[in-house]
């Protein structure tokens, strides 16, 4: 059986672990139904258990980049020049020849944020802003950031 792995910044309830991003598994308390003060995520590992931010929650995808680092749902990756933003869900690469997929699963999405990284063949204006994460490319893929710690990538500059 897999282990699912996730990904959080903690809520800072200790000067120790004020927005500290910490792995493990997930764990959410419902308390409405007891005192109705709403649901408490944490993220518990060999080290304890830590309250988190549900809306920095990212699950792992069990893939690794060219530099073997572990990458997440929300990372921002760099694909043959361009940046692309990981999600889960469901997906359509809007292709319209017969290479056309949907499913469900990782994709990458196209951040159209302006900038061209370097030489690719890659190209926004006729390749599709959606495609199939494959893990047969990680050798590909260069994780460059997230959306939590690095906002600015998803920017278009003006």
């Amino acid at each position: 059986m897999r282990k699912i792995k996730f990904k959080a910044k903690t809520f800072g309830d200790t000067a120790i672990h004020d927005g500290t991003e910490v792995c493990g598994s997930l764990i959410v308390y419902d308390w409405n139904k007891d005192v109705g003060i709403g649901n408490e995520y944490f993220i518990i590992n060999e080290h304890g258990q830590f309250r988190v931010k549900p809306e920095t929650i990212r699950q792992c995808t069990c893939r690794r980049d060219k530099n073997k680092k572990e990458i997440y749902e929300g990372d921002i990756i760099k694909k043959d020049g361009y940046l692309f933003q990981v999600k889960f869900g469901e997906y359509d690469n809007d292709y319209s020849d017969e290479r056309h997929a949907c499913g469900i699963g990782w994709y990458l999405e196209y951040v159209d944020n302006g900038k061209y990284i370097e030489e690719s063949v890659y190209d926004p204006d006729e390749d599709p802003k959606i495609i199939a994460f494959s893990p047969y490319l990680s050798d590909e893929y260069e994780i460059v950031g997230n959306i939590y710690d690095n906002p600015e990538l998803k920017q278009k500059e003006v």
